[in-house]
């Protein structure tokens, strides 16, 4: 799939003459929409729609990964196997099965992970030898692709700042699901 590795931050979007959302958002009540569609139109009974917690600012904590997935979970059942899904990279979208571990994390915990993941590693260890040792790519698998792949659907994330990218159909069908 295309990644524009020259758009990394909102400066750099905007000075590319690209969108990085509203400058003056309004005020009032926030209605959080979810839906699924292709060519064919809308997919029946498949919408998320509730109003936001919050009034201003901020809303995006009313949809979080757990309601995401809930929602995505049931749509899931509605897709025909060999289906491509193109979503953004928003948070709720992209969260990790696994935490990767950092030096943060009590030295124990850190030694849990290797163990579960059939590394070796010495008890005498520091820290920074046991991070060393873990194969970051392990920890990158998001919830979504994983219970995606497990029904043969494939999701395609489109880059930073592209909200408005349309999938070339054909570009669609080469894409294979990857295996977990």
């Amino acid at each position: 799939m295309w990644v524009d590795n020259d758009i990394e931050n909102s400066r750099r979007a905007y000075l590319s003459g690209l969108t990085t959302g509203l400058k003056n958002p309004v005020k009032g009540k926030r209605i959080i929409v979810a839906h699924i569609g292709s060519d064919d139109g809308f997919l029946d009974d498949s919408e998320l729609i509730f109003e936001a917690k919050k009034q201003e600012g901020d809303y995006h904590g009313d949809m979080d990964a757990n309601n995401f997935e809930k929602w995505f979970l049931d749509i899931l059942n509605k897709l025909e196997p060999g289906s491509v899904v193109v979503m953004d990279k928003a948070p709720y979208h992209s969260r990790q099965v696994e935490r990767l571990p950092n030096m943060s994390w009590r030295k124990e915990d850190i030694q849990a992970g290797p163990t579960n993941k059939g590394i070796a590693y010495e008890r005498s260890e520091i820290k920074a030898e046991l991070l060393s040792k873990i194969d970051k790519e392990k920890f990158k698998i998001k919830y979504i692709d994983y219970i995606a792949n497990a029904k043969n659907i494939t999701i395609c994330r489109l880059p930073p700042y592209h909200c408005g990218l349309k999938l070339n159909l054909t570009l669609a069908e080469e894409i294979k699901p990857s295996k977990f």
